[in-house]
């Protein structure tokens, strides 16, 4: 953040002091319909690590429903990213700056032993900007290298404000019902071939495209437009 002038840190600013309360008081005003997720309860229960994949449209609701969790998202290390780091921590995740369309060293490191040590984590494979809805493989090398699983997240709300952004990023009103579909676990193993990574990229896809069709019929409306070009 040294390289913050007067603007940024107005900005940060004013995140911490309104807008994160806004954001807990929004979370806090949602009526929560969760299918599948067992699994994913069990494994926390259990301080059993995996990676939570859903796509960048869907990031503020996934991020309501596993606050104050402690689990580790990773986040872009732009400028915009400073700021999401910043309400991320307020809302009890751990955050670590970094990009699945990069092989980060550091960034995967760190992932790496936050894995080994039994905490989950989340990644939006087609993040932080894009193509939308576009696997990039960095998800898939970490499930191989890590031998943790893949769990696959959709999420919609009945009622939500949708931005004109790569992904139409969309926040839910207030009191707003909202509704998440949890996937089977999607392992890689140690010794997929370059073939078998890309089956294991289709494989995601779909079942995150999957996931989010059947959240958004459950909230009663249509699937969402996946990016600013398309309209439905």
């Amino acid at each position: 953040m040294s390289d913050f002038g007067f603007k940024e840190k107005s900005i940060l600013f004013l995140i911490k002091t309104f807008g994160i309360p806004l954001v807990r008081i929004l979370f806090n005003s949602y009526e929560v319909h969760s299918e599948g997720a067992e699994t994913v309860l069990k494994f926390m229960e259990e301080r059993k690590s995996f990676i939570c994949a859903f796509w960048h449209q869907r990031l503020f609701l996934v991020t309501g429903y596993f606050r104050d969790t402690g689990g580790s998202p990773l986040v872009s290390m732009s400028k915009e990213g400073e700021y999401i780091t910043a309400t991320l921590k307020a809302l009890g995740f751990n955050p670590v700056r970094g990009s699945t369309s990069r092989r980060s060293y550091e960034s995967f490191r760190e992932l790496y032993s936050i894995l080994d040590k039994g905490t989950q984590i989340g990644i939006t494979p087609d993040g932080p900007r894009g193509p939308s809805r576009i696997v990039q493989k960095g998800v898939l090398y970490l499930a191989k290298y890590s031998g943790r699983p893949i769990i696959p997240v959709g999420a919609s709300a009945d009622k939500f404000w949708i931005f004109n952004s790569w992904d139409r990023f969309i926040v839910p009103k207030f009191s707003s019902k909202v509704f998440f579909e949890f996937g089977n676990p999607i392992y890689v193993g140690r010794d997929a071939s370059d073939d078998e990574m890309e089956i294991k990229r289709k494989e995601l896809k779909q079942e995150l495209d999957t996931l989010c069709v059947k959240a958004d019929k459950s909230a009663g409306h249509e699937p969402l437009p996946q990016s600013r070009y398309e309209n439905r």
